[in-house]
């Protein structure tokens, strides 16, 4: 993945997080789905019968310093998993089949240990879409498309970053499990 990710060993645990009560609990539930569909599909053999789409997908929304990245962290070592942030704007490349290249090599490394993905700055790749004018217009909407098929089809956790959830194409919004919105503040307790 050299270029494409960074692989960061999970240091942070729940404790590290500053976040209000019902964050900390949203996350929860995206671990416990994690949780949930690797028994689904590995102990009760659903894998074999489902579709394709076995993965958890979420979006962080908020701010630099709101505690996103460091979310990720809690995440991946909470649930045993590798780590890797990728950088979007390296993955998307310039000539026509370069995403889809640079993809392909991400996830024949990510897959086999399903560790979990944070894509930094996902609107690059999720952007909003444009309004069809032409056959040009077409090639970017069919891209994100794509993207986001390929995305969900991952086995493990894969989790888009932004700093505003407006910038994020409507129909990825409707496709992903879980959108979580970090404020900066301190930790609430209810």
């Amino acid at each position: 993945m050299k270029g494409l990710a960074w692989h960061i060993e999970p240091q942070a645990t729940w404790a590290d997080l500053v976040l209000p009560q019902s964050a900390i609990e949203r996350l929860h539930e995206v671990a416990e789905q994690v949780r949930d569909n690797a028994q689904a599909y590995e102990s009760w053999d659903f894998g074999k019968k489902a579709p394709p789409k076995l993965g958890v997908t979420a979006l962080f929304v908020g701010e630099k310093g709101s505690g996103r990245t460091l979310a990720a962290e809690v995440l991946a070592r909470d649930l045993r998993q590798d780590f890797y942030r990728i950088h979007t704007t390296n993955l998307v490349g310039k000539y026509a089949g370069e995403t889809e290249k640079n993809l392909r090599r991400l996830f024949a490394v990510a897959e086999p240990t399903t560790a979990v993905l944070l894509f930094d700055e996902a609107d690059a790749l999720f952007g909003r879409r444009s309004e069809v004018k032409d056959a040009h217009d077409r090639c970017p909407d069919v891209e994100i498309s794509h993207l986001m098929e390929r995305v969900q089809s991952y086995p493990g956790l894969a989790i888009l970053k932004t700093t505003l959830r407006s910038n994020v194409d409507y129909d990825v919004l409707r496709q992903l499990r879980f959108v979580l919105e970090f404020g900066r503040g301190r930790r609430q307790t209810a």
